[in-house]
This record gives structure tokens, C-alpha cells and sequence, in this order.
């Protein structure tokens, strides 16, 4: 009867003890790893509008202001008249050599800060520019061609993904004025002017 008893209390105090709290605890370290992708942001402005002012325009053209026109002086000319039905007629036949400083068929225009980029990459990241669906842009019968997309700034390292570090760049264009004839909006009817791609180097 005491070992059955005896028994029964051993097996009592063996089932409390697995009741009873670990006084050791055991703590291990995990290392997470984890694999990131090349990846690039670019942030554009899908339409850019450009509003030459009249002072703009004429500072690049240069010469002397004469009313709305700017005035270049061509030098001395001489002429010997003639009659003409009751007139005295002298033709000078005014050859065109100014201004000098600038072609009205290359016209540079910078637009400044039109993209940002941001990414992540183990070498460079650099922007291209290049020419879009429609280059000629229409006032009615007038027209300005645009040609040469560039960005003028040069590959970057990678700044990662917060938008405080974002690199934003330039896109140089050049203008043909040549017929540029009428005042207002010169458009491409809603196509791309130039294009934008960023290359993971």
C-alpha cells in the first residue's frame, strides 16, 4: 500500500514541476538579409509651356530699340535716282548682315529643372533626351522646328529612394524660327516634343 502511495506522489511531483517556471532562459540573434533590385523614379512635367517675353526676345536679338523693332545699323550706301512716272526713285537694295550674333535657325533654349530622378543602383544612373513624335510645333501656317534634345548634365551616382535626394537635371532644344511668322502658342497638336529615359549604368 506505501509504494502505490508512494508512487502516486512521486508522479504528483513530477507532473507540479513541469508546471513550475524556468528560472534559465536562452536567447539567440537573427540575422535578416535582404536583396534589393536596380530600380529608377523619374518624375517629368508631361507638358512644358514657354512664355518668350518681347524684352526676352529682343535682348537676344541685340541692336537698338526704335519703337516695337530693333534697329541695326548697315553702313553707308550710295544710289543715283532716276525718274519714274513723275518721281525721283533712288534704290539702295539694303543688304542684310545684322545682327550677326545670333541664327534665327538655331536658337538655343534650356529648360531648367523639367525631370528628377531617384534610385537605387550599384553604378551610375544617367538621363538621355531625345526627339519625340512631333518636333514641328504649328501657329496656323507658322512654325517653329524643334531639333537636338539634350541633357546637358552628366551621369550621376545612384541617390537612393527619399525624394529629398531626388536629382533634377535640364533639357537643351533648338529652335527654327525661321517661320515663325504669327504671335502666340506654337503646339504639336498634343505629341511628345522630346523624349526622356533613364539608364541604369
Amino acid at each position: 500500500m506505501k509504494t502505490k502511495l508512494n508512487k502516486i506522489a512521486l508522479a504528483s511531483l513530477v507532473a507540479l514541476g513541469t508546471m513550475l517556471p524556468i528560472n534559465s532562459q536562452a536567447q539567440v540573434g537573427v540575422e535578416v538579409i535582404i536583396g534589393m533590385p536596380g530600380v529608377a523614379i523619374l518624375n517629368y512635367h508631361e507638358v512644358v509651356e514657354v512664355d518668350i517675353p518681347a524684352a526676352a526676345l529682343t535682348a537676344l536679338i541685340g541692336g537698338t530699340a526704335a519703337g516695337d523693332a530693333m534697329a541695326f545699323e548697315e553702313g553707308q550706301a550710295n544710289a543715283t535716282a532716276a525718274e519714274n512716272a513723275g518721281e525721283l526713285e533712288a534704290d539702295f537694295a539694303i543688304n542684310v548682315t545684322e545682327p550677326t550674333n545670333i541664327d534665327f535657325t538655331n536658337i538655343p533654349l534650356l529648360l531648367q529643372n523639367v525631370w528628377s530622378v531617384r534610385g537605387i543602383n550599384n553604378g551610375d544612373m544617367e538621363v538621355v533626351a531625345g526627339a519625340g513624335d512631333q518636333q514641328t510645333l504649328t501657329n496656323g501656317a507658322a512654325s517653329i522646328v524643334t531639333s537636338n534634345p539634350e541633357v546637358p548634365q552628366a551621369a550621376f551616382a545612384a541617390p537612393g529612394m527619399n525624394p529629398n535626394n531626388a536629382v533634377s537635371g535640364d533639357v537643351r532644344l533648338a529652335l527654327d524660327l525661321s517661320n515663325a511668322t504669327a504671335v502666340g502658342n506654337y503646339d504639336g497638336g498634343g505629341q511628345s516634343t522630346y523624349t526622356l529615359t533613364v539608364n541604369l549604368l
